[in-house]
């Protein structure tokens, strides 16, 4: 599925913002970056689609992890004539052999932390209202100027639809010649969170609190269920210890969670982390007197944001996916979020619960000076030839 990438009415506009001709966006080192948590913090907050992938927290530990492993981290920073942050610019180049197969011959220049093994989510060019579109087309000078000529493939992942930030930068960046394509549409469903666990269930139909109120007792009456939620970030270890297990036995091989020593690194170091910040919800299932199960979800912006589930294949008579889904679900009420978006993902039972969606676009573009940029729209041409795809649609 392609689509367009449409203009975008921003926010009305500060009477003291700046055009973007005027705002310098200036480099942040990694260490400098460790310095800004609370400052970052409330920057963030205040801008247009915070994400708990374009936190402090997570930003800062993916730069100490991936930062020396072919992800070339590169943050830029604007602040206005009081000293505030205004606008970001948090990217990276990724080295030759940073990806696996055919990509991993070619740079990529992305959003941090959103291309490679460890993908973040709902990316975009965080700033404050107002300077939405200003910041975009600053990011898109900076591409266009300082990193000209040193990526070969540009690669924005799961960009929210509505992000005026970035496609303020792409339209710009299409006005000179490097027109960004969707080449890919998800939807990420969500469920409005308003009251009570037992209040939502009354607002559903009769026939699905019954059927959740089964799959929670037959669990228990089969399979001697027991659930825990985590309460100590101590615990965190042990919890992805069995993460790693579980996401090897729901998906072997395929796994791509879990699955090598920097991704498992990340998250021991972010996960007790962001939990002292309230940032973490994480409970595990136990089916037959052994972990079946884990969800490990990130509360972020008054919402709950569904990470990984993992859970074993042997305990699909259980439900083991359907009992994790509904204690996110419960522990989102007890929390009094306002939403659980459970992100892109294949568990088909998230559309028999979701009563909206967020939609998540993945934009590329090969750059049109650079050898690996050409060979690399050669390629995708003749991969779309073989297996008959549609061309994606170019941007405006």
């Amino acid at each position: 599925m392609t689509t367009t990438i449409k203009p975008l009415a921003s926010t009305q506009k500060p009477a003291l913002a700046k055009p973007h001709s005027e705002i310098q966006l200036k480099p942040v080192s990694r260490e400098e970056f460790t310095l800004l948590e609370s400052e970052w913090d409330t920057f963030h907050a205040q801008t247009q689609i915070p994400s708990p992938f374009q936190s402090w927290d997570y930003l800062s530990v993916w730069w100490q992890v991936y930062g020396d492993k072919g992800y070339d981290g590169k943050m830029f920073i604007a602040r206005d004539d009081n000293g505030q942050i205004i606008g970001a610019a948090p990217l990276m180049i990724t080295q030759k052999g940073a990806f696996a197969g055919s990509r991993g011959k070619f740079r990529h220049l992305a959003f941090m932390g959103g291309a490679g093994e460890l993908l973040g989510e709902s990316l975009e060019i965080p700033a404050l209202p107002g300077y939405e579109e200003f910041i975009g087309e600053a990011v898109a000078d900076l591409i266009l100027d300082t990193y000209n000529g040193q990526w070969d493939v540009a690669y924005f992942y799961l960009v929210p639809e509505t992000s005026v930030s970035t496609h303020a930068m792409l339209k710009k960046l299409a006005e000179h010649g490097i027109a960004t394509k969707a080449t890919s549409s998800l939807a990420s469903p969500c469920i409005t969170i308003d009251g009570t666990w037992e209040e939502h269930m009354e607002s559903r139909s009769t026939k699905f609190a019954s059927r959740v109120r089964y799959i929670q007792s037959y669990a228990t009456r089969r399979f001697d269920m027991k659930v825990h939620a985590v309460e100590n970030a101590s615990e965190f270890d042990c919890v992805i210890n069995h993460m790693v297990r579980l996401s090897m036995a729901r998906w072997g091989d395929e796994a791509q969670a879990f699955h090598t020593d920097a991704f498992t690194e990340f998250h021991r170091l972010f996960a007790p982390q962001f939990f002292s910040k309230g940032g973490v919800s994480c409970g595990t299932i136990e089916l037959k007197g052994e972990i079946a199960g884990t969800a490990y979800n990130f509360v972020y912006d008054n919402k709950m944001w569904g990470y990984q589930a993992p859970w074993d294949m042997k305990y699909k008579a259980a439900r083991a996916g359907n009992l994790l889904h509904i204690w996110s679900a419960k522990n989102a009420c007890d929390l009094g979020l306002r939403e659980l978006d459970t992100l892109p993902g294949d568990a088909g039972y998230k559309d028999e619960w979701t009563d909206n969606e967020h939609t998540l676009n993945i934009y590329e573009c090969a750059h049109p000076g650079t050898v690996g940029g050409t060979l690399f729209k050669v390629a995708r041409k003749i991969d779309r030839m073989l297996k008959h795809k549609p061309n994606p649609v170019t941007s405006s």
